[in-house]
C-alpha cells in the first residue's frame, strides 16, 4: 500500500475539531482525509480510484434527512445498504466509528436496522473504550474487527482562553461563587435537567452557566423555564465559536456532565484538556474514564438531583489545583498521536484485505 491513502468521512464535521485531529494524526502513517464524500452510488462509482476508504461516523443523518417518516427513513437505510456493498465491489473499505451505539435520539427499530446494517457491512469498527467495544460487539455481532481507539485530547485545537474575570462578567455571571458549566449542543439526552435541579438544591453555593447552540426549541424553553425557578442558573441558546468554547470552559471551576446516555463524551476531553475537573452522571463511559482519576472528576452515585448535587458539592471541597492538576493529567494521557497509532495498522490491513477480496472475486 502506498503513503497516500484516502479516507472519506461522512458525515464530515467542521463544528467539533475532533476529525481535523483524526485525520491529521493518521497523516504520518500514510493516510489522508478525502472531504465532499457524497451518500450516493453514482458518486461512488464516478470516485471509486480517489477512494480507499468510506469512514462513516454518525450514520443515522442518512435516513433522517428528510424527516421522521419511517417509509421514507426506511428507503434511506435500504439505499445506505446498498451504497456500502456497492463500495465493498468496488475494492473500498467500509470503517464505522462508533461514536454511539444506537442514536441518542428517536432511537427506533429502524435505528437499529440502520445500525445493524452498517455493522454487518463494516471492514473495521472502532470505539473509543472498552465498554463500547463489548456493547457493539453484542448488540451488532460484526463480522470484522472491533478496535479500540481512546477518544484523545484538545491540546492547540482552541484559540487560549481569555481571562476568567472577563469572561464571567461578560456572561452575567458572579466572581466570588464557583462556577459550574454545561456546554455544547442542548439536547434532551444531556440531561442539563438534573444539572438545574441539582443547583437549585446547592441553594447559591454555586452557579450554573448552560450554554450551547439550541437543537431542539421545546427542550430550551423547558430549561429556561426551569432556571428561572431555580436562580443562580443561565441559560444561552447560541452556537459558541472555538474563543467563547474556550472561554467558557477555562471560566468554570467544573464541568457538569448529566447525561442521560452516551456512548463517548467529547466534552469530557475537551474539560481536561483545559484543567477542568468534570461531575457526571454513572454512565459506562465515565465509569471506565473518571472513576480511576477521582481527583479529575466525580460520579453521581445516581442520576439524581440530590446525588448530583452531592456529588458536585464533594468535588468542590478538592483543592482547585489538585483538580486542574489531575485534569490536566488525565488529558495527557490521550494524545492523538497515540491514538492514531492504535488504529493506523487496522485500518491498513481492512483497506488490503478489502482490496484482495474484490480482486478475487473479479477475477
Amino acid at each position: 500500500m502506498d503513503g497516500n491513502v484516502a479516507i472519506a468521512p461522512w458525515p464530515e464535521d467542521d463544528g467539533n475539531p475532533y476529525q481535523r485531529l483524526f485525520y491529521e494524526a493518521l497523516s504520518p502513517f500514510g493516510f489522508r482525509r478525502h472531504s465532499g464524500l457524497v451518500i450516493n452510488d453514482q458518486y461512488l462509482r464516478d470516485h471509486a480510484a480517489q477512494i480507499d476508504a468510506v469512514h462513516l461516523h454518525w450514520p443515522e443523518y442518512a435516513w433522517r434527512v428528510h424527516g421522521t417518516r419511517l417509509d421514507r427513513q426506511a428507503r434511506l437505510v435500504i439505499g445506505l445498504a446498498r451504497f456500502l456493498r456497492l463500495a465493498g465491489r468496488l475494492g473500498i473499505a467500509r470503517v464505522w466509528t462508533a461514536h454511539n451505539v444506537s442514536p441518542h435520539e428517536a432511537n427506533s427499530w429502524l435505528d437499529h436496522v440502520g445500525y445493524f446494517v452498517v455493522a454487518r457491512s463494516a471492514d473495521v469498527i472502532i470505539t473509543h473504550g472498552a465498554i463500547a467495544r463489548r456493547d457493539v460487539l453484542t448488540r451488532y455481532r460484526p463480522r470484522c474487527p472491533v478496535v479500540v481507539m481512546p477518544h484523545a485530547n484538545y491540546q492547540q485545537a482552541y484559540p487560549a482562553p481569555r481571562g476568567a474575570a472577563e469572561v464571567r462578567q461578560e456572561l452575567g455571571c458572579r466572581l466570588d461563587v464557583p462556577l459550574l458549566s454545561c456546554v455544547g449542543a442542548l439536547r434532551p439526552y444531556k440531561g442539563f435537567e438534573l444539572a438545574i435541579d441539582a443547583a437549585a438544591l446547592l441553594k447559591g453555593e454555586a452557579q450554573l452557566l448552560i450554554a450551547g447552540s439550541a437543537k431542539d426549541a421545546t427542550y430550551v424553553q423547558t430549561l429556561r423555564q426551569m432556571a428561572s425557578k431555580a436562580g443562580s442558573v443561565i441559560v444561552v441558546d447560541r452556537p459558541l465559536n472555538d474563543q467563547e468554547f474556550a472561554d467558557v470552559l477555562a471560566a468554570s471551576d467544573v464541568v457538569l456532565l448529566p447525561y442521560r446516555r452516551i456512548t463517548t463524551s467529547a466534552v469530557l476531553l475537551a474539560a481536561w484538556t483545559f484543567g477542568r475537573g468534570v461531575v457526571t452522571t454513572p454512565l459506562p463511559y465515565f465509569e471506565e474514564l473518571v472513576r480511576p482519576r477521582p481527583a479529575a472528576g466525580r460520579i453521581s452515585d445516581e442520576a439524581s438531583p440530590a446525588a448530583f448535587a452531592a456529588a458536585i458539592r464533594q468535588y468542590l471541597t478538592v483543592d482547585p489545583g489538585v483538580r486542574s492538576e489531575a485534569a490536566f493529567r488525565a488529558a495527557a494521557d490521550y494524545p492523538w498521536d497515540g491514538s492514531a497509532r492504535l488504529v493506523a495498522e487496522p485500518l491498513r490491513r481492512a483497506i488490503e484485505s478489502r482490496r484482495a477480496r474484490t480482486r478475487a472475486e473479479s477475477g
